[in-house]
């Protein structure tokens, strides 16, 4: 089920859940001498700012690294076979890790994994390409971080080699051009078994009158039919069944109260 709280005019938040993991819940544990630091990179102190293999963190400086210097660097895992938690039936993985990020305009860092049949590095969800909240321009661990979790990659239909063999890394890549820098702290690996109904994904929701909204989202799986609640504020989760629907690009909300703060929670029906 996914919720989101409107304003009549203004969209205000948008709240999702994800299960518990179970086989995998693996910390990278840095510093951790397994893991190995790749890439092009200006390797002076005051550009690369905390190695993962000595230190608790993942950050470069490449304002320091200057203005010539092209940087790309990863910090990558140590083989971690998903065996276990495909046999469990545990076919999300996800990772979780907080970071620092002073982005400009090309340059990004995201999570990618390996595929051990293709001997290539994928991605694993989008890269981020977006400030953190006053994050400073020098010593990039010093700011305020923020918490990331990648999109689920799943696992379902990986070769027996392609999850014996799996790793996965972190990146930064400055995009060709002269940027500030970022910092991630240490990251967690974990699975989890796909839900039966898959959680709906890109709820949002539009005001088009005084007394209306349009509410949008994407079927989380193969289903046709939602249960849609639009309720007060502060009302919580809903209890009880909702209007069911087969329309979410849009479902138009109507008989809404003006200067009134709505939630809408939407659940799939796949049977």
């Amino acid at each position: 089920m996914k919720k989101t709280t409107l304003f009549l005019a203004l969209l205000l938040s948008l709240i999702g859940w994800q299960a518990n993991s179970q086989v995998l819940n693996q910390p990278a544990n840095w510093p951790n001498t397994n893991w190995t630091v790749t890439g092009t990179y200006n390797t002076a102190p005051a550009a690369f700012e905390a190695d993962p293999t000595t230190t608790a963190n993942f950050a470069f400086d490449d304002d320091d690294a200057g203005s010539t210097s092209s940087d790309n660097i990863q910090a990558e895992s140590p083989i971690i076979d998903l065996t276990a938690a495909f046999t469990a039936g545990e076919t999300w993985l996800f990772v979780d890790f907080d970071y620092v990020f002073n982005w400009i305009s090309a340059d990004a860092i995201g999570a990618e994994y390996w595929d051990a049949d293709a001997g290539t590095w994928n991605p694993w969800g989008a890269p981020i390409q977006a400030d953190t909240a006053g994050a400073p321009t020098d010593n990039f661990c010093s700011g305020t971080t923020e918490a990331f979790t990648s999109e689920q990659l799943n696992i379902a239909g990986f070769t027996a080699t392609q999850l014996s063999g799996f790793k996965y890394r972190l990146f930064y890549d400055d995009g060709g051009i002269w940027g500030w820098g970022f910092c991630i702290n240490s990251p967690t690996v974990t699975s989890q078994a796909p839900p039966t109904c898959p959680d709906i994904t890109g709820l949002t929701a539009t005001t088009t009158g005084d007394s209306t909204a349009d509410i949008s989202w994407n079927a989380g799986g193969t289903e046709t039919e939602w249960q849609i609640w639009v309720q007060p504020a502060g009302t919580g989760v809903p209890t009880t069944d909702g209007t069911v629907t087969t329309l979410n690009a849009p479902y138009p909300a109507t008989g809404l109260t003006p200067s009134t703060a709505y939630e809408v929670y939407v659940r799939g029906n796949c049977g």
